[in-house]
């Protein structure tokens, strides 16, 4: 029954399929065991949801992948499979979008009031960020650009009760 299963499996996916650049393919396997690679990434094979013989994989495409014929090779117990993929070019809808300039670029009149908000926004955030790094700073490895060598223990706490 085993074999039967296999075969059927194979014969199904030597068929050939057809994915999109920018999609997911969700393959539909005869056995929910191993992984499938593509491009020297695994991916992996999981149980079907509702058919417990079977198996699973959701293989992303790249929008940026040009129109080709490629293998995938399904790794499983039960050997190895060949599966041929033919990836075509999805039509996207393409959208021009225009604004008028004075939406974009403020008047002369008010480039003097948007420099000073930009300088007070600039002091109120710098004020801030000094009072927690003083308060909350602690070596660490990361080096970010513009915080030195400090990270603050209160965030680095938060990331790790997550």
């Amino acid at each position: 029954m085993r074999f039967l299963l296999w075969m059927v499996g194979v014969v199904t996916l030597l068929s050939g399929l057809e994915g999109f650049n920018g999609k997911t393919l969700l393959l539909t396997l005869s056995s929910p065991s191993g992984y499938i690679t593509m491009n020297e990434h695994n991916i992996s094979v999981l149980p079907h949801p509702s058919l417990p013989n079977q198996g699973i994989a959701w293989v992303p495409i790249d929008y940026y992948t040009t129109p080709q014929e490629m293998n995938l090779t399904w790794h499983s117990d039960l050997g190895e499979v060949n599966i041929p993929l033919s990836i075509k070019q999805f039509k996207y809808p393409i959208e021009t979008l225009s604004v008028d300039s004075a939406k974009v670029t403020p008047p002369p009149e008010t480039l003097e009031r948007i420099a000073l908000e930009k300088t007070e926004a600039e002091m109120i955030y710098k004020a801030i960020m000094e009072g927690l790094i003083s308060a909350h700073a602690r070596p660490c490895r990361f080096k970010p650009p513009t915080m030195g060598s400090l990270c603050w223990s209160k965030i680095a706490t938060m990331l790790e009760e997550q």
